[in-house]
């Protein structure tokens, strides 16, 4: 059985997040940590098959748990789904290690496609930001 964690701190971000992992992977098992010292240590202590991550946590900045994540369980594919849209950020993100990135800033069903590339071994990026990595500078 497939597993995703979801790091968010805000209560309704993660249930909204919960309920299309659900429709992605009905037979999925989903944990859920509000901030990223309560999901890495259940990162730690079992293997997820997904995780999605905020980059504004509370504790940590996204950019250290995706490394973290990457350090101790390199085969967890992340997703971050941040409010930060810029390009810098994904950029960052994507060479970290993560397997996608999305904007809160998205269309409706963006997250969802989103996972279901990652969970079946690809990447994803936004629109928004993937034109701007490749149109710019």
């Amino acid at each position: 059985m497939s597993s995703i964690i979801i790091i968010d701190d805000h209560d309704i971000v993660r249930a909204g997040i919960k309920d299309i992992a659900q429709r992605v992977c009905n037979k999925c098992s989903i944990e859920e940590a509000s901030d990223a010292e309560k999901g890495l240590e259940k990162i730690r202590n079992a293997q997820f098959n997904a995780a999605i991550v905020d980059i504004s946590l509370p504790d940590k900045d996204g950019f250290e748990v995706v490394s973290s994540i990457k350090q101790f369980s390199p085969d967890t594919k992340i997703l971050v789904f941040t409010m930060h849209s810029d390009k810098v950020y994904a950029k960052k993100i994507l060479e970290l290690g993560a397997e996608g990135f999305v904007s809160k800033e998205a269309i409706t069903g963006e997250l969802e496609v989103a996972l279901k590339k990652i969970l079946n071994g690809g990447r994803y990026i936004s629109k928004k930001c993937a034109e701007e990595l490749l149109f710019s500078d």
